[in-house]
Order: C-alpha cells, then sequence, then structure tokens
C-alpha cells in the first residue's frame, strides 16, 4: 500500500462518479467530485488505506482493504471505488 501512496488518481465512485484525487506524502488529500472540491487526510493502518475527508466523510475516516484489478485499484469505503494512478 504505501508503494501505491502517495500520488495522484482517478477514479470511479459507486460506478458511476469519476473522481480525482492527489495524495500527498504528508497524509494530505486534495480531491474534486462532481464540481466539488473536499480535503481531508490519508493513513496506511493494519495494512488498509483509511481517509477522511472534511466533507465527504464529515471528517470520520474510513478503511479498506485495496485490491489490484489489472491496471485499477478497488477499495470500499462506503461504496465501491475504483482508481488507478496517473
Amino acid at each position: 500500500m504505501k508503494l501505491l501512496f502517495p500520488g495522484s488518481f482517478e477514479g470511479v465512485v459507486h460506478g458511476l462518479v469519476d473522481v480525482r484525487i492527489n495524495a500527498s506524502s504528508n497524509g494530505r488529500l486534495s480531491g474534486r467530485m462532481m464540481g466539488e472540491i473536499d480535503y481531508g487526510y490519508w493513513v496506511v493502518s493494519e495494512g488498509r488505506l483509511c481517509v477522511a475527508w472534511d466533507a465527504w466523510t464529515k471528517g470520520k475516516f474510513e478503511c479498506s482493504y485495496v485490491q489490484r484489478d489489472g491496471d485499477w485499484f478497488t477499495a470500499d469505503h462506503g461504496g465501491p471505488i475504483r482508481f488507478r494512478k496517473f
């Protein structure tokens, strides 16, 4: 997981909504989804990727194991998320 993050990613939430995410090495996140920008934090804990967004998750960390699916990665943070590095 630490080899995957930090970086810049494109993703799809619930198979419908496109999202762009930048994850910095200091644990900060910035993202854009449906014209909205949000900020938050990421951390790897017990082999799971945990993210907390100021608005999108109301500051609450959501953690998930991440699995590789070809060029994409999948996670389940309150709903299926697919993402890949730029």
